[in-house]
């Protein structure tokens, strides 16, 4: 998924986006921007944008869906293309149908979904962004959390990923408070890991494994695929800060072959090296090395950063929502707390990073990157009423491959919030709620089930002869 929002990118830290000067009035046609985004900032943009944790899912996400799977990482690769550009064009609709939205615009999904559905429709994208954010926010702090354990493992061997992971939401308090900038760090340490992963393959000894699974794990892989392509909820805003708006299909274009350069790579070798062995999130399955290391200390800091700016939305939604000053005081203090205990109520309660990554991706994500851009983008071609002219014809094989879409879409996102569901509630798979050891554990020595987990799948002793 994308692990940003690029709103928040051009904050000016009161909840207000630095949008770029244009010229002409609401009266007029729009003149060409005197300042503005070009094609490839925008393309760096958004491949910075989308590509983060969700790489780390992929090779388990993989190995769960059997060569399929590869497959699919292709073609959702492609869908979610589609449906950013399509995003996009329903922006520049937008823009040409109502002049009061050709300037700065803080949520122009939301705007679109008003303009082509209604109210309500803009507040179900609203929510599903929300939701989207926090649950990504949760994800990574249960990450950078797990990273940090397999870091200190050696040196703190008695500590768990539960404390570990109430350490990291404490960490993370002031500085979401403060505020601070992402860090595109994810390609550096992908390299790294796919460099470790190819020599894992030369030392390997022991066979390789593929099972086949069922209906669970298949549709749970659904959503984690699917979550690594989650970032269209910031696509329009790219769009409307870029200087040549006609540029931005070749934009997204660039930059999801920029993102298929960074995923395929880890996702296939991480299925062809490992197997069955391959733990949800792969770095566990590396060997641990200074190469690993390195790695890690890169893509948890990305995780924290990542964390800052998803968060960040999502606050300044509720501060707005209550009416809190912009400026800093107490109150914001409070409000940005609270979300982080949140985060740890929920983190503490579902300690498995990659349930709540396909919850979310077969959830909210297949809602935004999946169903509403295409349907939207129809329902603004195909609208009807006094003064409105139709601006778009769409072809009837386009027309076909739209609802298509739209139907496995609902179809698989729906199939996959249902395993996920299940799979968090299911007996022979539930972890036990961190917070279910603080009362019931008396301090025996033993792991928790989540460190047993994590210890059962790292293979680190398998790769070796």
């Amino acid at each position: 998924m994308p692990t940003t929002t690029y709103g928040t990118l051009l904050t000016n830290g009161h909840g207000s986006n630095y949008h770029l000067e244009k010229e002409g009035t609401d009266d007029g046609p729009e003149k060409p921007k005197t300042k503005g985004l070009s094609s490839f900032a925008a393309t760096l943009f958004i491949a910075g944008g989308m590509a983060g944790s969700g790489v780390l899912a992929l090779p388990r996400a993989i190995v769960n869906t059997g060569y399929i799977g590869i497959l699919l990482l292709a073609v959702f690769a492609f869908n979610s293309a589609y449906g950013g550009i399509r995003l996009g064009m329903c922006w520049s609709i937008v823009e040409e149908k109502f002049h009061e939205h050709r300037g700065a615009s803080r949520n122009p999904y939301c705007v679109i979904a008003t303009k082509a559905v209604g109210n309500w429709a803009g507040s179900l994208v609203s929510n599903c962004i929300r939701i989207t954010l926090f649950g990504a926010g949760t994800v990574y702090l249960l990450l950078s959390s797990q990273i940090l354990q397999s870091l200190l493992m050696n040196a703190l061997p008695n500590i768990g990923f539960c404390t570990y992971f109430l350490i990291a939401a404490i960490l993370v308090i002031p500085l979401i408070i403060v505020g601070l900038g992402a860090s595109l760090t994810t390609v550096i340490a992908c390299i790294l890991f796919f460099t470790q992963i190819a020599f894992d393959a030369e030392s390997r000894t022991r066979t390789v494994r593929h099972e086949i699974h069922g209906f669970k794990d298949f549709f749970m892989s659904f959503g984690s695929i699917l979550f690594a392509f989650g970032g269209a909820s910031f696509l329009p805003t790219i769009q409307n800060d870029m200087e040549d708006k006609r540029q931005f299909t070749k934009s997204v274009s660039i930059a999801f072959g920029i993102i298929m350069v960074i995923y395929f790579p880890i996702a296939v070798a991480g299925f062809f090296v490992y197997g069955e062995d391959v733990h949800p999130n792969v770095t566990l399955s590396l060997t641990k090395t200074l190469i690993v290391d390195i790695g890690n200390i890169l893509i948890a800091m990305h995780l924290v950063f990542a964390f800052l700016i998803v968060m960040n939305t999502v606050v300044q939604d509720i501060e707005e929502l209550f009416k809190i000053p912009r400026d800093f005081g107490w109150k914001r203090c409070a409000i940005r707390t609270s979300v982080v205990v949140c985060c740890i109520i929920v983190g503490e309660t579902i300690p498995e990073f990659d349930k709540i990554l396909s919850l979310i991706g077969g959830s909210t994500i297949t809602l935004l990157t999946f169903v509403f851009p295409p349907y939207f983008y129809k329902k603004l071609c195909d609208r009807e009423e006094p003064g409105w002219e139709k601006v778009r014809h769409i072809p009837l094989f386009e027309r076909i491959y739209i609802w298509n879409l739209i139907f496995i879409g609902i179809i698989g996102g729906g199939a996959s919030t249902f395993s996920a569901i299940s799979a968090i509630a299911a007996v022979d798979s539930f972890t036990k709620p961190c917070w279910w050891h603080l009362f019931n554990d008396h301090s025996d020595g033993s792991l928790t089930d989540i460190d047993q987990h994590a210890a059962q799948t790292h293979i680190v002793s398998q790769l070796m002869p």
